[in-house]
């Protein structure tokens, strides 16, 4: 069972594990602006006050760090919740891929997948009731 799951405890089903994908996403999405937002800054104040190049320079390391390791820890457990989703059948791992991963709504699933909505919903609780088993 992969950690992300264990970690999760009592509240860690296959249906939460992947709902947080795209808060992960986003958490990641929102934590490179700031980190390129903080190499401008840095940039823009050592052009401003090269006095205080070194003081600036350590400060935006400090942070820049604090910043990538929190990347990481985000990255590894969408790949956590990545590999969920790959130990199962294709047609299942579509779907779960597309709504998931993809944040597709149900009728893009459908329409991506080339399967009717009814038959989505099918394979999308039987890949969470298989997920949930391990």
């Amino acid at each position: 069972m992969p950690a992300l799951m264990r970690r999760s405890g009592a509240q860690g089903s296959a249906r939460d594990v992947l709902e947080r994908c795209l808060d992960l996403q986003s958490a990641l999405d929102s934590l490179r602006r700031r980190i390129q937002r903080l190499q401008e800054v840095e940039s823009e104040a050592v052009r401003l006050h090269p006095e205080n190049a070194p003081d600036c320079a350590e400060q935006a390391r400090a942070l820049r760090c604090r910043l990538l390791t929190r990347c990481v820890a985000l990255e590894q457990a969408r790949y956590e919740a990545e590999a969920l989703v790959d130990s199962l059948p294709a047609p299942m791992r579509q779907v779960l891929r597309a709504r998931y991963m993809d944040g597709m709504s149900w009728a893009e699933v459908a329409e991506t997948t080339h399967y009717s909505v009814d038959h989505c919903f099918t394979l999308h609780r039987t890949a969470l009731r298989r997920l949930d088993e391990r």
